[in-house]
């Protein structure tokens, strides 16, 4: 289990959780390699986005990625909701350097689903619907190691 922070957990901001079972795995601008799959989470934190740090901690994410984990979508993949398309252009640009089998996100809870495209699996896991009071399917991918 892989988790980052979205939008709603700034108290976790800063924060180190220990006590975590060994199968689980807080990402935070961090990595972890599991059964030969390289995972990059990138939180999001109000205080980050509001200033350049969030465009710092796209830019550090590791070339040799599998699988990201970001709570934002890139731009114009499963991020429409009311006429406007939320995705972060920077994680749209961030994609073209790195060479992933998936990008699972979350954030635009109208847009829950998998989109597959250039290679690239893209899974927006919204679990819940906009008003929060639907529950969603859990989105299953399978990500093989090469």
């Amino acid at each position: 289990k892989i988790f980052i922070c979205g939008n709603h957990d700034d108290c976790l901001y800063g924060a180190n959780i220990d006590g975590l079972p060994d199968n689980v795995h807080y990402l935070c601008n961090s990595g972890v390699e599991i059964e030969g799959v390289k995972f990059y989470g990138v939180p999001m934190f109000m205080g980050d986005c509001i200033t350049d740090r969030q465009s710092c901690n796209y830019a550090k994410i590791p070339s040799d990625t599998d699988v990201l984990i970001t709570h934002s979508p890139a731009y114009g993949i499963l991020d429409y909701d009311d006429g406007i398309n939320y995705g972060s252009e920077e994680i749209l640009t961030k994609l073209s350097d790195l060479h992933l089998k998936a990008h699972l996100f979350g954030h635009i809870h109208a847009q829950h689903g998998i989109l597959e495209q250039n290679g690239i699996t893209f899974s927006n896991g919204a679990i819940v619907n906009a008003d929060y009071t639907i529950l969603s399917t859990p989105n299953i991918i399978i990500v093989e190691n090469a």
